[in-house]
């Protein structure tokens, strides 16, 4: 191949060439670049109220999770990043006998931290991020370092639940409302400056009168697409009122969204894709027009590919390609039409963008116009009043609703049963299965499996059973019950010294299993075919396991479709309700509940979604 087939070579640093430095000489300055150079921010601590070798200290924490090998690597995270170093430098400095170097920043100063945080908020991501920063921060004691290890768990109860069916559909309702009335506005404006640019525009056209020229609705608007801002004195007083007369300003509250779409109308677009495809702001942050197409254009229905970028996903499962149809395929196609203008005057204005949502804010400075739907996520504080106040939405007991991505992208999962950006484990035992609409929705299921598989395990259930009588007697004669049992003396000692005990209750001969292939192979069944085994045996000291399994069951049954709780878990369920019924009380399970154990749970639940799987 010659030289003019490969191209020009890259052009390659000046010698001596060094990347600028992150942190500027003061340590108190830092500048993030985003992974693709898109984004460029400077974050200064020199204001922040903290001794200076501390301070100087997290912000150089700061800098490196920020960096280009650290966890807060877009915008949005950087910003996020920026706001708990303050946070903790707040909370840390008004602590008594408070640090005044890293090295001072022992562990009774973060249990203190984190103390106070809980007592505010249970949900641990506060205490998370801040635990981010400090694991980057040089100088930080090792004992500290030992302290961060011990990480928060999630509340069992979230701290809010799904929108009812009705509701999701009056949200959906409403942003699609707004959606179209913003595409038919920027339409009717644009088909107003086609035929300006056009050359027909009528003669007679309407004019409103700006520093001695007069403007016709089509000049308006070219100027906007240029620019990307009216005329200047085309806003002032008595002139704004002329200039929107000339105009389609219906849902907008500027001039600057004839053309451009609004950060409420951006706003509605994020809560549609939410709806569709259960996304997340971050998700929503760096989707882009590059889309493929997989359908012929022509006859076929529109089919979208969507590619994702998710960093918290490691580098082996950061990116992926989703294929969307229907309603979601449309949403995707109003996305691009009703921001195309803005990235059409973004690229006049040399601020090329091949992001998916932008919007005009109100202000006057053209520059706001790069304002993405990534940057907003964070400042959408101010964008919610606007959108709740025109949408107007009360929930289903006559209250105001209030909208907000957690809501809406729990509500997609629990309504449609299908994982979204986690796996099909997590969708169930974090989203589907604490939500008490899952439960109600999924009575019907659980009960008709139960009576379907009820019938069947009084015949196969073959978990054996021990009242406290029979261990009494087993202690003095360990015989008796081993010929009962028909094993060894030495293995009921075993069994009543708790050595045999698995997640459910005990197991008599691990190596000769019903299910193994051969004999003496180890068993290789889940711990639910226990419940089916002759090996299996429950005990008194079992029962909280059973009825933590019970419990668990129930939830996962509240969760799944009817096919794959008849197929993975009705069986199982209907032998562990039969053997809890054939042997205990409701007041012996309801007093067994109250002793059983997180760490009791958290196995179950491992073991329920494969998490102990090698």
């Amino acid at each position: 191949m010659s030289s003019s087939q490969r191209g020009n070579p890259a052009a390659m640093p000046a010698p001596g060439y060094s990347r600028p430095a992150q942190v500027n000489e003061s340590g108190l300055v830092v500048t993030h670049v985003t992974e693709d150079g898109s984004s460029v921010s400077t974050f200064d601590f020199t204001t922040v109220d903290c001794p200076p070798d501390l301070l100087r200290s997290l912000v150089q924490g700061f800098a490196v999770a920020t960096g280009q090998a650290g966890r807060w690597k877009s915008a949005v995270s950087a910003d996020a990043g920026a706001g708990i170093l303050r946070r903790f430098v707040r909370d840390i400095c008004e602590q008594d006998n408070a640090p005044t170097r890293i090295e001072e920043l022992g562990p009774e100063v973060w249990w203190a931290f984190r103390a106070a945080i809980e007592s505010k908020n249970r949900w641990p991501g506060v205490i998370n991020q801040t635990r981010v920063l400090l694991a980057d921060t040089p100088g930080l004691p090792d004992l500290t370092r030992r302290a961060l290890r011990a990480k928060t768990r999630k509340p069992k109860n979230r701290l809010y639940v799904a929108y009812s069916r009705a509701e999701f559909r009056r949200i959906r309702v409403a942003a699609s409302q707004m959606v179209r009335r913003g595409q038919a506005r920027i339409d009717f404006n644009l088909n107003t400056l086609a035929i300006y640019r056009a050359g027909d525009e009528p003669a007679d056209a309407p004019t409103v009168r700006i520093h001695g020229d007069e403007w016709t609705a089509g000049r308006l608007l070219d100027h906007m697409a240029r620019t990307g801002s009216p005329p200047p004195g085309a806003s002032g007083t008595g002139r704004s009122g002329e200039s929107r007369s000339l105009l389609n300003l219906d849902g907008a509250s500027t001039l600057n969204e004839a053309i451009f779409p609004n950060s409420a109308e951006a706003l509605s677009i994020g809560f549609l894709l939410t709806c569709e495809r259960g996304y997340n702001p971050s998700v929503i942050n760096d989707l882009t027009i590059t889309t493929d197409r997989a359908d012929d254009h022509a006859t076929e229905d529109e089919i979208h590919v969507i590619h994702i970028d998710k960093p918290r996903r490691g580098p082996s499962a950061r990116f992926s390609d989703e294929s969307l149809t229907g309603n979601s395929s449309k949403v995707v196609r109003r996305s691009i039409a009703l921001t195309e203008q803005a990235r059409e005057t973004l690229a006049l204005l040399g601020h090329s963008t091949d992001s998916l949502l932008l919007y005009r804010t109100g202000k006057g400075d053209k520059s706001q116009l790069a304002g993405v739907f990534k940057t907003t996520i964070a400042q959408m504080h101010t964008v919610y009043p606007r959108w709740h106040k025109v949408a107007g939405l009360t929930a289903d007991d006559g209250a105001p609703l209030k909208v907000t991505f957690q809501r809406l992208r729990l509500t997609e999962q629990v309504l449609n049963t299908q994982p979204r950006q986690n796996t099909a484990a997590v969708s169930e035992s974090v989203y589907r299965q604490p939500d008490p609409q899952t439960h109600h929705e999924a009575k019907a299921t659980i009960l008709r499996g139960q009576a379907d598989a009820l019938e069947h395990a009084h015949s196969t259930v073959a978990m054996r059973s021990l009242t406290d009588s029979d261990l009494v007697e087993a202690a003095r004669d360990p015989q008796k019950l081993g010929q009962r049992l028909g094993v060894s003396p030495e293995k009921v000692s075993l069994l009543l010294s708790g050595a045999l005990n698995t997640a459910t209750g005990a197991c008599l001969d691990f190596t000769h299993s019903p299910f193994a292939d051969e004999p003496g192979q180890r068993c290789p069944a889940s711990f639910l075919a226990c419940f089916a085994c002759p090996n299996g045996v429950a005990t008194p000291a079992h029962l909280p396991r059973l009825v933590a399994t019970s419990d668990a069951l129930d939830r996962i049954g509240s969760a799944v479709t009817p096919a794959v709780w008849a197929e993975d878990y009705a069986a199982h369920y209907a032998r562990l309700t039969d053997l809890l019924l054939a042997n205990t009380t409701p007041e012996q399970r309801d007093h067994a509940r109250r002793e059983v154990t997180d760490d009791v749970e958290a196995v179950i639940d491992k073991l329920l979604t494969r998490g102990l799987d090698t």
